[in-house]
């Protein structure tokens, strides 16, 4: 009976880290299609491309860091040193993907004084915690540990959190929107995920799944926002081409579409 429950326990085990890949692939693929997308979007700013690029880019890199983690946890000491790598890499990275998402809404950031000085310094105390088991700390089997300041690493995220939303708020405040609650939402969901897997202590891999999903849903918020300003401006050009701008009477132009507006009407009866 116990070697069954042995043997039932692996093959959960190995089914477990199968859909954690499975579920990798997937996310790894929705990303790569956010910046095909970004890429075709004639609408964005040269600004407004590098920050998604680099946003994305680095969620596509912190997956793939935080999948491989994942399959060196518990694996032979002779890949214990890579698995110290990928969690100092990880944890210094995710910050930073913070700073570049607040930069697809707005150029400049109350905040970015702040981030300038924090991110850095993150990066040291990662650098500190290999050799201080400050934030995390792998055994000689290769198992991860959380360290006995892991606390301030979700202090840091939380702040960066903060920021990100504050950011949001700025760039809401010039689009007239009524869908401010959804996109708050859609933080608290993402924060929700953070918090998940850092309670189960690893168990759950939920972090990578509702940052994509996030990405997802902010960058398709913010694609209806420049499409709005382009359809505007449009709109402005239109109104321009039809009146004159000394006079304010309207040119030729408009007489032409009234014209057309009239033919259309006759050819209808």
């Amino acid at each position: 009976m116990i070697d069954r429950l042995w043997v039932f326990n692996q093959r959960a085990a190995v089914n477990l880290l199968d859909y954690y890949t499975t579920i990798e692939i997937i996310i790894s693929l929705f990303i790569a299609g956010l910046l095909a997308l970004v890429y075709k979007n004639s609408h964005y700013s040269k600004q407004q491309k590098r920050s998604c690029y680099w946003s994305l880019g680095l969620l596509l890199i912190i997956n793939l860091i935080e999948w491989t983690s994942v399959m060196l946890d518990g694996c032979s000491g002779q890949y214990r040193m890579w698995l110290v790598i990928n969690k100092f890499l990880n944890y210094s990275l995710i910050p930073f993907l913070g700073y570049f998402v607040i930069h697809i809404w707005v150029r400049h950031s109350k905040y970015d004084r702040l981030l300038a000085v924090l991110l850095p310094g993150n990066v040291l105390f990662q650098l500190a915690s290999i050799f201080t088991g400050w934030t995390f700390w792998i055994d000689q089997n290769s198992h991860y540990h959380q360290g006995r300041y892991y606390i301030v690493y979700l202090f840091i995220c939380i702040i960066v959190m903060f920021a990100i939303v504050s950011a949001y708020h700025q760039f809401e405040q010039k689009t007239f929107s009524g869908n401010r609650l959804f996109v708050f939402y859609t933080f608290f969901v993402v924060f929700l995920g953070i918090v998940i897997q850092e309670v189960s202590g690893g168990a759950l891999r939920t972090t990578s799944l509702t940052i994509t999903i996030g990405m997802c849903f902010l960058l398709n918020r913010f694609n209806n926002f420049t499409q709005k300003v382009s359809d505007m401006k449009i709109s402005r050009d239109s109104v321009v081409m039809r009146t004159d701008i000394m006079t304010g009477m309207q040119n030729r132009y408009a007489y032409e579409e009234k014209l057309g507006e009239m033919v259309t009407l006759q050819g209808g009866k």
